[in-house]
């Protein structure tokens, strides 16, 4: 398994790796409780494990796998291929 694998989403829904897959993040502003002002780059780019503490500060808030069903609709924001 790839190490960004391991964020991978399933059902074909997050647009971006660990952030898409992750409960505290908002689709409708790109961004989450842990980044309200926004998400760093490393984040996004998944360069950092968001299990582990932002140096910076990222409010106490970490990585949690959203779960969802197969039967959700996507955000209308989020544009299908």
């Amino acid at each position: 398994m790839a190490e960004n694998d391991r964020f991978s989403d399933p059902i074909g829904f997050a647009p971006l790796g660990q952030c898409g897959v992750c409960k505290h993040y908002e689709y409708e502003t790109a961004t989450c409780a842990a980044f309200p002002g926004g998400i760093p780059e490393e984040i996004l780019k998944n360069e950092w494990d968001h299990h582990r503490a932002w140096p910076d500060g990222d409010n106490g808030v970490k990585f949690i796998r959203r779960y969802v069903s197969k039967a959700i609709k996507k955000p209308s924001s989020v544009r299908s291929s």
